[in-house]
């Protein structure tokens, strides 16, 4: 191991941008593209909102068996199989089911779209987790450098927002074509085989550094040990609820620009607009975290998006939004500004409980615990999609309508404003209880560190 570059300051800062360009494939692939995917089931493909709905949820249930599964798969292998072995082969099957995913059959058969539908979306779950949890396993053996892990987490928050911004141009170029059906699986093909080319990429300039102790515990002892990492515990719920508040706006933003403001031909610009006040967020998000640490900074920002959503809502009847779209834009983009330091704050935080989970049980295994994060990061959207299905469906959205009713409309901006900024506040309390500070994180990279090195010079 390269103990200087694991404990002290020598990551070359390329290396964290490359893997920070390995974070734009893997979200490209497994994240960016799918808040396309319930509008596209419902208003492409043809399926009901509640059997789209249905559908998220129950692919968690396989994800329940399929991300320990991966998991350990990976973890068992990892001196013989490096993670980036991982991030090719699996990437290639990560790329084809995207494609598959949004492939509109030629069957007029509601049954067989359904079929179709379920099929193609477990194997792209089976794929997309290997890739995922790969990836973000690497980071934390590249350095246990507190410094350089969150530049290198940075670097990975301002490649996804890039992401979000390239995936927004998916609904653009495809209604270029004759067919938007059409058109749509072309651009997702062609963005997921770029995608695919960074995820290689990344794999080949990022190095793992940091060696997992020579272990064979058995299943049992390996969940033991996720159970004793409270650090990880709490994180998990903080996680949970605020992936909820983003994906849930994520998901219903297509419908809120489209019936409630009014707009569907600004749906474009609206997201790029938000996007990249995301990516100007990646240049503010270092200096907050520095000058209020991770926990106060997820807890102070995370309170200022939700009462900016609450506001929001409660000071705007639905029906007269569309003649503040300016303002509501504002208020979104403002919060997607300050909501990036949350990621970068949380994923930070996610890294460290890996050498907490080591220091508290022995056991070091990257990928279960990222699986772990990973399934949470699934079952997210997974809820949101089944709860926005069922909003869709009790408050009478109509598939494809000009005009909405009024509950629709109410529904939609509940799901877009009010909804998310509860699960906010649901993910400040769960981070409250977070107790692995800055100094408490140093003296436990320190004594692994000694013990590591005690290890090596018996073995020498």
């Amino acid at each position: 191991m390269d103990e200087k570059t694991a404990v002290g300051k020598t990551l070359n800062r390329f290396e964290s941008f490359f893997y920070g360009v390995g974070a734009f494939g893997r979200d490209i692939g497994g994240g960016s593209m799918l808040i396309f995917l319930v509008f596209f089931f419902t208003d492409v493909l043809g399926i009901t909102p509640l059997a789209a709905g249905t559908l998220m949820m129950v692919i968690r249930i396989w994800d329940a068996v399929n991300d320990p599964l991966a998991a350990l798969l990976i973890g068992r292998q990892r001196d013989a199989k490096p993670y980036r072995h991982y991030l090719n082969w699996w990437g290639l099957g990560q790329t084809i089911f995207l494609v598959l995913i949004f492939l509109v059959i030629p069957t007029k058969s509601y049954l067989i779209k359904l079929i179709w539908a379920y099929a193609v979306f477990f194997i792209y779950e089976w794929f997309s987790t290997g890739v995922i949890v790969s990836h973000m396993s690497l980071v934390s053996s590249m350095t246990r450098n507190p410094d350089e892990r969150a530049r290198t987490i940075n670097m990975q928050s301002l490649f996804i927002g890039v992401a979000s911004i390239v995936a927004v141009f998916a609904d653009i170029f495809a209604g270029l074509f004759s067919s938007y059906s059409t058109g749509f699986t072309v651009i997702v093909a062609i963005m997921a085989v770029i995608g695919y080319g960074t995820l290689i990429l990344s794999g080949v300039k990022c190095k793992q550094r940091i060696e997992a102790p020579q272990q064979d515990f058995s299943l049992r002892q390996i969940f033991g040990a996720i159970l004793q990492n409270d650090a990880m515990l709490t994180v998990s719920v903080c996680v949970l609820f605020a992936t909820m508040a983003g994906t849930f706006s994520a998901q219903n933003s297509f419908y809120f620009v489209r019936y409630v403001l009014g707009m569907p031909n600004m749906l474009p610009v609206i997201f790029i607009i938000v996007s990249v006040a995301g990516l100007l967020g990646n240049s503010i998000a270092p200096a907050i975290i520095k000058r209020l640490g991770k926990k106060m900074s997820l807890i102070v920002v995370q309170t200022f998006v939700a009462l900016l959503q609450i506001v929001c809502f409660l000071t705007m009847s639905t029906d007269y939004m569309s003649e503040h779209v300016i303002l509501i834009v504002s208020i979104i983009t403002v919060a997607t500004f300050f909501g990036t330091t949350i990621a970068v704050a949380r994923d930070t935080m996610v890294t460290e409980t890996v050498d907490y989970g080591q220091y508290k049980s022995g056991v070091r295994n990257e990928p279960l615990v990222y699986a772990s994060f990973n399934f949470l990061r699934k079952l997210a959207p997974s809820l949101g999609g089944f709860l926005a299905g069922l909003v869709l469906t009790y408050t009478q959205y109509v598939p494809n309508a000009e005009v909405q009713p009024l509950l629709a409309k109410q529904g939609i901006a509940a799901s877009m404003l009010i909804i998310p900024a509860v699960f906010n506040i649901f993910s400040v309390i769960a981070i409250s209880f977070y107790k692995f500070t800055e100094d408490r994180y140093a003296e436990v990279v320190q004594e692994l560190q000694e013990k590591q090195d005690d290890e090596n010079s018996l073995g020498g």
